[in-house]
């Protein structure tokens, strides 16, 4: 694990831990594919202040991160990282974002673990999309580009960003998000409900 770590951010005493050359491009490839045909709706929303503004989505059932190579190393890399509590995943779905929308900071959880997979087999710099977090002042400090097969793993409570692909993208900026949960905390899965 400690090989694919390419950086260490920290916010305060919080940590966000990205991950490169985890997978193989002919298994980054293949998800893609996958998660780029799903039926995605238009019902996600960044937060509560924001639910005017809808994003597209595709939930996926949560047995099928055990089933799929990529999406299990994922959640076994957070459980791995984040050992102070065991975690389960309570969440799992795709953001597909577009040239032209609008993406709000937000928190997922004030409690857990957000893990960040961005599933597209091709990404160039001009495209932009970066996801932007802020420190506990809402200043934006830090950014992860949406690298293919690049995984960021980081506290659900720290305030990020999705980004919007820019103008000379044509595709979908497609990202995986799972939302893991400490065992004993009880919430409705359903109320982390974020464009990442």
């Amino acid at each position: 694990m400690q090989q694919s770590i390419s950086r260490k951010i920290s916010i305060g005493a919080k940590q966000i831990v990205v991950f490169d050359n985890l997978f193989p491009s002919d298994e980054v490839k293949k998800l893609y594919q996958f998660v780029a045909r799903l039926p995605y709706q238009f019902n996600e929303v960044a937060s509560p202040e924001t639910k005017h503004i809808l994003h597209w989505a595709a939930n996926l059932p949560l047995p099928i991160a055990k089933g799929t190579p990529i999406l299990n190393k994922c959640v076994e890399l957070a459980r791995e990282f984040y050992t102070d509590r065991p975690l389960e995943l309570r969440r799992l779905y795709v953001n597909s974002s577009h040239y032209g929308e609008i993406a709000y900071a937000h928190i997922d959880a004030e409690k857990g673990v957000t893990a960040l997979y961005y599933a597209n087999a091709e990404w160039h710099e001009r495209w932009g999309g970066e996801t932007v977090f802020y420190d506990d002042d809402q200043e934006p400090v830090n950014v992860v580009a949406p690298k293919p097969g690049r995984l960021a793993l980081f506290h659900s409570s720290i305030l990020h960003r999705g980004g919007i692909p820019s103008r000379d993208c044509s595709q979908a900026r497609l990202t995986v998000a799972f939302k893991l949960a400490h065992v004993l905390d009880r919430v409705d899965p359903r109320a982390a409900s974020h464009i990442d």
